[in-house]
């Protein structure tokens, strides 16, 4: 790595931190080091934009997983059109509910466990 790359990532590093402290205070900056220590993310985004952006990318993995299951249940198990409606209308209340803080993920995993004995890790 040439010392011009160097200075240049140094020089976007302070400009993003006068950014943070400017918006949030000096508070911030300590959060968003603590963010970025523990998710290992190096980019040249905040907090708040890198939540921005990954809103679209969770959007869009629930939207393949509720387009995966439905097929598996039409597919595997003969599901007619009221129960895969049935099935996404439940889907679509219980993504609601762990968004809006009503259930945790948490909660939805220790019952898989407890009742189907199957094991799910969900990272952060």
């Amino acid at each position: 790595m040439k010392v011009s790359d160097l200075m240049t990532g140094r020089n976007e590093g302070m400009a993003m931190a006068l950014k943070i402290v400017k918006s949030g205070g000096i508070e911030a900056l300590e959060k968003e080091i603590r963010y970025r220590n523990i998710t290992g993310i190096s980019l040249n985004l905040t907090r708040k934009e890198i939540k921005k952006a990954s809103f679209t990318a969770n959007l869009r993995a629930t939207e393949v997983a509720i387009t995966i299951s439905l097929l598996t249940l039409m597919d595997e198990f003969c599901f007619s059109k009221f129960q895969a409606n049935k099935f996404k209308d439940s889907f679509d209340r219980k993504v609601e509910d762990v968004l809006n803080n009503d259930s945790s993920l948490e909660e939805y995993l220790t019952r898989i466990r407890n009742e189907l004995n199957i094991e799910l890790v969900v990272k952060d």
